[in-house]
């Protein structure tokens, strides 16, 4: 008789490589701890909205909000580092794809839209004559 092994490979639990069956579970402590932090995050992003220059740090925040969202109550940080490094480029990509947008955007009014050319930096006004108010 001739024993025949299966393809399929068998999850051991000291195999780096294996992959899991199971689902990560986080003990109930922890999703309220992520919780308190995004309640707390919350409440400064909400602090930050009524100083002037607050745009950069809102962002900040809400960029480690989401990375806590991502890393805890959607497990990536438990999860294969593949979907990371997905993830991560995706988010270098969109950053691109906004700076450039941005960029565009930004310089629009340097081009003349009925000539379809860069206009001069102080363009020179035209001399309106004006009707002389004297009747003759």
């Amino acid at each position: 008789m001739s024993t025949h092994h299966s393809s399929v490979s068998v999850n051991h639990p000291h195999d780096p490589h294996a992959e899991s069956c199971h689902p990560h579970v986080l003990p109930l402590k922890m999703y309220f701890a992520v919780w308190a932090a995004l309640m707390f995050l919350t409440a400064v992003t909400v602090l930050v909205s009524y100083w002037s220059q607050s745009l950069l740090i809102a962002m900040l925040v809400a960029s480690v909000k989401a990375s806590l969202v991502l890393a805890y109550f959607m497990h990536l940080k438990y999860d294969h580092k593949i979907n990371l490094a997905l993830f991560v480029s995706a988010l270098v990509f969109l950053v691109i794809f906004f700076y450039l947008t941005f960029a565009d955007v930004a310089t629009r009014s340097q081009i003349d839209p009925m000539q379809g050319n860069k206009l001069e930096k102080y363009p020179k006004k035209e001399q309106v004559i004006q009707p002389s108010s004297s009747h003759h």
